[in-house]
């Protein structure tokens, strides 16, 4: 018996060593996403504003080309980062489920899962209540469209805004380039 009891022990320990493991990389990798997003923001707005600072003419053509080549590398590195996040958050979950099944009998982890999904759900259900009472008792608030943006919030995946952000900075920079050559009728290669 005593050898079967530390057998679990060492399970546990190992189980708790990979959650704990797993969740600093996925930590580790929301920091990084964040501080490379940031960056690539602030180089973006520097060659925005030196791009747009006068008229835009063929000396424009290099920054605006940064700007596109800024924005579709931030769309694709939070996309990857996205990805990996994920893989790191799947087994975290695998884990948090074996440990369940080893020592609580699928019981007490998977119970404290659902309780505070299903806490989760309420509150943004209140808030989704007192938004639509607000909107009925002002008929000016179409309100059949701000419950509708708000079951969108809910459903939307915050990794999807970073990749939306850095998709705005790409086009920006295809609408400056274009915007380059429609002004200057193709002269910047003459």
């Amino acid at each position: 018996m005593a050898k079967k009891n530390n057998s679990n022990d060492d399970a546990k320990e190992i189980l708790l060593t990979l959650i704990s493991e797993h969740f600093t990389h996925l930590r580790h990798m929301e920091t990084q996403r964040f501080s490379v997003s940031n960056l690539i923001i602030l180089i973006a707005a520097a060659t925005l504003t030196y791009t747009t600072h006068d008229k835009v003419d063929c000396a424009d053509l290099f920054p605006a080309f940064l700007l596109s080549v800024l924005g579709l590398f931030g769309a694709v590195f939070c996309t990857k980062y996205y990805e990996r996040a994920t893989r790191h958050y799947v087994r975290i979950k695998f884990y948090r489920n074996k440990l369940d099944e080893l020592f609580f009998d699928s019981q007490l982890l998977n119970a404290l899962s659902n309780e505070s999904n299903t806490a989760h759900s309420r509150t943004f259900a209140k808030s989704y209540k007192r938004i639509s009472r607000y909107c009925r008792k002002r008929p000016a608030l179409k309100s059949y469209k701000v419950i509708k943006i708000f079951k969108i919030i809910y459903r939307l995946k915050i990794h999807r805004l970073w990749v939306f952000l850095h998709t705005i900075i790409l086009f920006i920079g295809l609408f400056l380039i274009g915007l380059i050559f429609y002004k200057n009728k193709m002269q910047c290669f003459a």
